[in-house]
């Protein structure tokens, strides 16, 4: 279970193993009319994988993603080939990750500890203010660092003791009352609510709301939710580079098996914290089987919904969708590996 944990984090997706047959969520049109994915697109793919933005919403306060890979193995060796993910992940470098941690059921003190302030964000915090910081904190960090001179290396370690322990205290008490516990960021001059963020992400993904109620309303009404499955979470912080700034987040992952004998094993995760860019992201992922989709054989479907913290300009929006793009390509290149690398069973 420990190891499925880590390539779950690792991939930061959700696997749907399905037999889709007439689903009320048309895949082919979606990718046609939205991602400009053919067919012959699709029938094209061979051992490669497309990563490409929807034309959904505007562009200027968020972005949806697809990436699709044809798998040539069949969902059994797929799942095993989960259990093999911790061989990777010493070269995690490798998929954009420069720091990970899987969080106890009940967060430890020392759960950020592996977290380092880096020199850019040193630097973001000397000028940092209530309404206007270039890093998403609440009211109260964005007050206590007004106080420090990150020019001293006594301040800054400082400032990082603070906000490690902030966020392990903000990490317990979404563990224990939800979505309620979650920060308000005050970065900018409108405050935003994580909370928000996350639902309004959500609504992008309304035929996931209906093929998977239980979990989407465990993910919303969470811990207060009964699933009568077998489910697994846990939630986990990571931080990668999109480009400019290396980004802290913090995660929840759900996982379930539904009643509905159609589908198999669904994962799905939310963003609690991001200390860059996002006002709210949610990751989809499907293993869909063949049939599912026009080409033939057994697909990997990921889509990854993002909204920004606000409208960003022209030169950033495309310095943020290339670290995306990338991020989502090393992610397909990380499953390929860890399959390819599968003993035949």
């Amino acid at each position: 279970m420990a190891r499925t944990k880590l390539l779950l984090v690792v991939l930061c997706a959700f696997f749907v193993e399905s037999t889709y047959g007439a689903s009320p969520l048309d895949l082919n049109a979606l990718l046609q009319e939205r991602g400009d994915i053919s067919t012959d697109d699709l029938r094209q793919l061979g051992d490669g994988f497309i990563a490409k933005q929807l034309n959904i919403g505007d562009p200027a306060t968020g972005l949806m993603l697809v990436g699709v890979m044809k798998l040539d193995s069949d969902p059994g060796s797929v799942h095993a080939a989960m259990s093999r993910a911790h061989e990777f992940l010493g070269n995690s470098a490798e998929v954009g990750i420069k720091a990970l941690n899987v969080i106890a059921e009940a967060a430890r003190d020392d759960e950020f500890a592996a977290y380092e302030l880096t020199k850019v964000e040193k630097e973001a915090l000397e000028s940092c203010e209530l309404g206007d910081c270039r890093v998403k904190l609440t009211a109260e960090l964005i007050n206590y660092v007004r106080s420090l001179d990150y020019r001293a290396e006594e301040d800054a370690a400082t400032f990082t003791s603070m906000y490690r322990q902030q966020l392990t205290e903000m990490v317990r008490n979404y563990q224990q009352s939800g979505n309620g516990a979650l920060w308000t960021y005050r970065d900018k001059e409108e405050p935003l609510r994580v909370q928000d963020g996350f639902e309004a992400a959500l609504e992008e993904f309304s035929n996931a709301v209906e093929l998977f109620p239980n979990l989407i309303a465990h993910l919303v009404d969470y811990p207060n939710t009964q699933l009568e499955s077998d489910v697994e979470e846990f939630l986990f912080w990571s931080v990668l580079d999109f480009g400019q700034r290396p980004t802290l987040t913090v995660n929840h992952v759900a996982s379930i098996r539904p009643a509905n004998p159609e589908f198999g094993h669904v994962v799905m995760i939310k963003n609690i914290y991001a200390n860059h860019y996002f006002g709210g992201r949610v990751t989809l992922g499907v293993v869909l089987t063949d049939g599912a989709l026009a080409a033939p054989g057994a697909h990997l479907l990921l889509v990854d919904q993002l909204l920004y913290d606000g409208r960003l300009n022209r030169i950033l929006r495309a310095v943020v969708k290339r670290g995306i793009v990338n991020d989502m390509e090393n992610r397909l290149r990380f499953i390929r590996q860890l399959i390819a690398t599968q003993p035949d069973l």
